[in-house]
């Protein structure tokens, strides 16, 4: 009989036992709210004005970089170096929808070496890709690509040549 109630209590238990209650656990994950901002009215340099690698030669010659395309070309007596052939400076600017921007630039009259200030390169034809005065677009954003020439002279010495020049945004 005992053998017979312990079976009865245990299946009892069993038929009748209600799972225990879930415990409810917090979890929570941490993220990060971003953004940029920026002032509107600004312009920046995205990429300078490189006329590449350039092969002088006992001819003078010129290279010359697109406003557009950024494509280069030379004439006369300099080759272009395949491995190095620059581009375009490009610059970026942020308006309003609709708005004016005049365009203008102050550019230098030579390129100097780096290496030897004695030497230098005539710097010409500075261009823009476009209306010196443009009106934005509905992004608020516009872009400015510049070009121009510079004068290789026969035997030019080697080394690197620079020089700065300023682009201003003017908005209307």
């Amino acid at each position: 009989m005992r053998y017979t109630l312990a079976l009865a209590a245990l299946a009892a238990t069993t038929a009748f036992a209600a799972p225990a209650a879930a415990q409810t656990v917090p979890v929570s994950a941490t993220a990060e709210a971003r953004g940029l901002i920026i002032q509107p009215l600004s312009f920046v340099n995205l990429n300078r004005l490189n006329f590449g690698t350039i092969v002088a030669s006992n001819l003078a010659g010129s290279v010359t970089i697109d406003p557009a395309t950024g494509a280069r070309s030379t004439s006369g007596g300099v080759t272009g170096a395949p491995s190095d052939v620059g581009g375009r400076g490009l610059f970026e600017g942020l308006g309003f929808a609709g708005q004016a921007v005049q365009i203008s630039s102050s550019v230098p009259a030579m390129l100097v070496n780096q290496s030897d200030s004695t030497q230098a390169v005539v710097f010409r034809n500075f261009t823009l890709d476009g209306a010196n005065t443009r009106v934005i677009g509905v992004t608020g954003s516009f872009r400015v690509g510049v070009g121009a020439t510079i004068d290789v002279g026969a035997n030019q010495a080697p080394g690197v040549y620079s020089a700065q020049f300023t682009v201003t945004a003017d908005y209307q």
